[in-house]
């Protein structure tokens, strides 16, 4: 009979974290074993070609707290929804170089990098949080619209005396022209009635 493991945490506590941080540490052959975090500071914009924290690949934007590519953020996402970090496991002892090309090669490794960085794990959010939050953001931008629409009513300056006299002129040139068009109408339909009538006499 397997041995099950036992069910964790989705969001292990602070120790827990620093237990995957503090793993086994022998060196990978050809390799060096670098799990330093990145400076603490975040820009709050994504600068051109902004490197990914955890892999360096192109980062998209700030996900988790930190600046990270798609499939960082996916991978980190997914490891914390899913809780597969306690099923990870490393053939080097933990000590693997994360980088666009090996990312995909140990799992563990890069989980504990994403960790390293800074990714925050109470940040993931599952299905139904998600939608709820997503709701939300529509629901402020939609009340933003309408409040800026309001402000820009409310502080619109009333027409001068010159520009309602514009607008006189132009609607009433827009009603003379109508009016012209129906009676133009009218007119060619009273032709053309007369024409047939024509031509039917000489037959």
């Amino acid at each position: 009979m397997e041995h099950m493991p036992k069910e964790q945490d989705p969001n292990p506590s602070e120790g827990e974290e620093k237990r995957w941080l503090n793993g086994p540490k022998r060196k990978r052959k050809n390799s060096t074993c670098s799990m330093k975090s990145v400076s603490g500071y975040i820009p709050s914009y994504l600068e051109k070609d902004e490197p990914c924290v955890v892999c360096g690949d192109k980062a998209t934007g700030y996900h988790y707290r930190c600046i990270t590519c798609e499939g960082c953020k996916g991978f980190f996402r997914r490891t914390i929804q899913k809780n597969l970090h306690p099923t990870y496991s490393c053939k080097y002892d933990g000590c693997c170089i994360i980088d666009k090309i090996t990312r995909n090669q140990c799992q563990l490794c890069r989980f504990k990098k994403c960790i390293a960085v800074g990714m925050a794990m109470d940040l993931v959010l599952d299905d139904s949080k998600r939608v709820a939050k997503r709701r939300l953001i529509e629901e402020n931008r939609e009340r933003r619209k309408k409040e800026e629409m309001v402000k820009t009513l409310q502080t619109r300056p009333e027409p001068t005396g010159a520009e309602w006299e514009l607008i006189r002129l132009v609607t009433e040139a827009h009603r003379h022209t109508n009016a012209q068009g129906a009676q133009w109408k009218q007119k060619r339909k009273f032709l053309v009635r007369r024409h047939q009538k024509m031509r039917q006499h000489d037959v």
